[in-house]
């Protein structure tokens, strides 16, 4: 899985409100995850992490919406994602074959999950 550095550059945040550029969030809106206490109790994570720690995540999501605008100044498409099924791990170094197989492994599961869900 490609994995792409979502960070907002200064141009960015400058287009989207220039006026308060230097206070803009780092990165877009709806790229942060809120787990409250059930949603850490269902991943299992009894033990929080510390500030600053990275974490793999894996998730299966749902497209709930595609749009596509044009006008003659602009040009917008947004896709919606709900997340439906989720993992969240240490992410302590990996090596890529370690990644590979983490990344074969949820497909795998996720195969298998769509298949229970049909049958």
């Amino acid at each position: 899985m490609k994995m792409a550095d979502m960070q907002l550059s200064k141009t960015e945040k400058k287009d989207s409100m220039p006026c308060v550029a230097e206070s803009q969030p780092d990165y877009p809106y709806g790229t942060r995850l809120h787990l409250d206490s059930a949603s850490l109790d269902k991943l299992g994570m009894s033990k929080l992490p510390k500030v600053g720690a990275k974490v793999m995540v894996s998730a299966i999501g749902v497209v709930t919406s595609v749009s596509q605008h044009e006008s003659k100044s602009n040009d917008s498409r947004n896709v919606e994602i709900q997340l439906q099924e989720m993992g969240v791990e240490s992410a302590e170094p990996m090596t890529s074959k370690e990644r590979n197989e983490m990344a074969r492994e949820s497909f795998n599961e996720a195969l298998e999950s769509e298949k229970k869900r049909r049958a």
